[in-house]
């Protein structure tokens, strides 16, 4: 079996459609590619190396809130450098020299490359969660799942067709969701005003893209991968959820965001909170 190198990864990367210039979001699990780097910067530098000087890498750094009603912890909160709970590939860019990160206290994205400027500039506690989405739309990038297309499947721009559409207010309580951040030596207190769905269900989007042909499938090292422009994706995703406002909504009985907090699942919500206090009271 061949060694996985950083020159192999760009080369799978180029067979799969991203080249030269391109803008690309990328979400990744590290251990599924198979690679053993001494240098774990490589997984960034095989992805720079194929979008070459011109081209722009971005990802998600979303980092921690808290579900309270209450007060959050006063001994967390988001700044420049806190970690990404988006896994291992965001907090690689998140110490790559030179990246930049969005000030969103909950949904930060962090960038390397010439736009990186650009798609997070006004990103911040006055902007809704997927505002960076808005330029990679604009710009047509393109949108990479390395190796995490079942377990954290689906591409944001899913997201970005439940905002455009006003279905982030369907969640119940997202003022609990709550954290503090640093602005200019300043701690605030951040609040959401909004929530995106469980992304669990974005997986379902797979068998219509490949009907439409817009979908480019192959391996980065041994990490299933799939490959779509935004365009391509929000158009999709858009018309489905217009049609379906109940496309997100998942079959997990015990999902706090599907059955016991959607505007659209009333009809869960009973048996939901009906096993949820007969656990409480058996745990008392």
């Amino acid at each position: 079996m061949s060694t996985i190198t950083r020159e192999s990864l760009a080369n799978n990367l180029r067979e799969l459609g991203l080249k030269q210039g391109d803008v690309v979001l990328v979400r990744a699990s590290l251990k599924s590619i198979g690679a053993h780097f001494k240098d774990k910067a490589d997984y960034i530098n095989a992805i720079l190396d194929v979008i070459g000087p011109s081209g722009s890498l971005v990802g998600l750094s979303f980092s921690k809130s808290f579900f309270t009603p209450l007060w959050p912890p006063e001994n967390f909160f988001f700044k420049d450098d806190v970690s990404a709970i988006t896994g291992g590939f965001a907090n690689l860019m998140l110490m790559y020299p030179g990246r930049l990160r969005s000030a969103h206290p909950t949904n930060s994205f962090v960038a390397i490359g010439p736009e990186a400027k650009d798609i997070l500039e006004g990103h911040d506690e006055n902007t809704h969660a997927y505002f960076p989405m808005e330029k990679l739309l604009d710009m047509n990038a393109k949108m990479i799942l390395i190796g995490c297309i079942y377990e954290s499947p689906g591409f944001t721009t899913a997201h970005l067709a439940e905002y455009r559409l006003g279905y982030l207010k369907n969640i119940l309580f997202p003022s609990f969701h709550k954290v503090y951040y640093e602005r200019d030596g300043k701690k605030f207190l951040y609040k959401r005003t909004e929530l995106g769905s469980d992304s669990s269900t974005f997986n379902k989007y797979y068998q219509y893209y490949r009907r439409a042909k817009v979908l480019s499938e192959g391996k980065v090292g041994k990490a299933e991968t799939m490959l779509i422009s935004a365009q391509d994706a929000f158009k999709i995703e858009n018309e489905i959820l217009k049609n379906n406002p109940r496309f997100h909504i998942c079959e997990r009985e015990d999902c706090k965001l599907c059955c016991g907090r959607h505007l659209l699942n009333k009809r869960a919500w009973g048996k939901f909170y009906k096993v949820k206090i007969l656990n409480i009271l058996k745990r008392k």
